[in-house]
C-alpha cells in the first residue's frame, strides 16, 4: 500500500489515505501537500496565515502537477466595508470561500470618528423627536377645573383648530372632545382654545429640547461628552 492524498471536486485537500494496492483513487495524487515556508513566501502568504493545499494539475507538457497554498479564512466572521468606509458603512459578513480576505474586510469594527459620533447622536435625536411628534400628549386644565390629557401631535392640533372654527361658526356653547384616554369630555370654546394653546406649548417645549440637543452635540469636542449625552423627549 502506498500513501495518497485526496482532494475534493474543487481541488482542495481533503484527506490522507492509502491506495490499498489498487492504484490511485479518483481525485487523488501520490504527491504530498507540503506547505513549507518557502512555498508560502513564493505565493506571498504570511507564515502565520492558515492555508489549505490546492491541487493544481499540469496545464501542459512543460509543467507538473503540484500543490499550492491557498489562504483559508473560511467561516471567519467580521465586517465588510462599503465606501466611504465609515463605521456604519460596514455590514456583518461571513467568509464562505477559500482565498484571500476580501478588500475592506475587518474582524473588528473601526472606531467612530468624532464627526461620525456626532452624526449618530443627531440621528438619534431626530428619530426620538419624530416619535414624540407622533405619540406625544400633554395635560390640560379647563374652565371647570377638570384636568385631563390630550394628544399633542400635529394632526390633533389641526383637529382642535377645526373644532374651534366649527364652534365659532355655529355658536356652540359646548361640544364633546375626546381625550388621550379615549373618554369624551364636555368643553367650552374657551376650553378648546386652552387645549390648542397647551398642545402648541408642548410642541414648542419639545422643539426647544431638540435645538438644545443639537447645540450641545455641535459644541462637544470629546467622545466622552457625546457618549454621556442622554437624549430624551417628554411624552407628557
Amino acid at each position: 500500500m502506498t500513501k495518497c492524498y485526496q482532494y475534493n471536486a474543487e481541488g482542495y485537500f481533503q484527506s490522507e489515505d492509502d491506495d490499498y494496492g489498487m492504484g490511485l483513487p479518483h481525485n487523488a495524487t501520490y504527491i504530498p501537500p507540503n506547505m513549507n515556508n518557502e512555498l508560502l513566501a513564493e505565493h506571498n502568504i504570511a507564515v502565520e496565515t492558515k492555508v489549505i493545499p490546492f491541487f493544481q494539475k499540469a496545464a501542459d507538457a512543460d509543467s507538473i502537477d503540484t500543490w499550492i497554498p491557498v489562504e483559508n479564512h473560511k467561516n471567519t466572521q467580521g465586517y465588510l466595508g462599503i465606501a466611504p468606509f465609515r463605521r456604519d458603512d460596514y455590514a456583518f459578513h461571513t467568509i464562505e470561500k477559500y482565498g484571500p480576505l476580501p478588500e475592506h474586510f475587518v474582524v473588528e469594527l473601526p472606531a467612530y470618528t468624532l464627526e461620525e459620533l456626532k452624526m449618530r447622536k443627531k440621528e438619534e435625536s431626530k428619530k426620538l423627536f419624530s416619535e414624540i411628534q407622533a405619540k406625544g400628549h400633554c395635560l390640560v386644565t379647563v374652565e371647570s377645573g377638570a384636568s385631563f390629557e390630550v394628544d399633542a401631535d400635529a394632526n390633533s392640533v389641526m383637529s382642535v383648530s377645526h373644532l374651534i372654527e366649527n364652534m365659532e361658526s355655529h355658536n356652540l356653547p359646548t361640544t364633546k372632545f375626546r381625550g388621550y384616554d379615549n373618554i369624551f369630555y364636555d368643553v367650552t370654546l374657551a376650553d378648546a382654545k386652552t387645549i390648542k394653546a397647551s398642545m402648541n406649548d408642548y410642541t414648542q417645549q419639545q422643539l426647544k429640547k431638540k435645538w438644545n440637543y443639537l447645540a450641545l452635540i455641535e459644541g462637544y469636542s470629546t467622545f466622552e461628552e457625546l457618549e454621556s449625552l442622554l437624549i430624551t423627549y417628554d411624552t407628557v
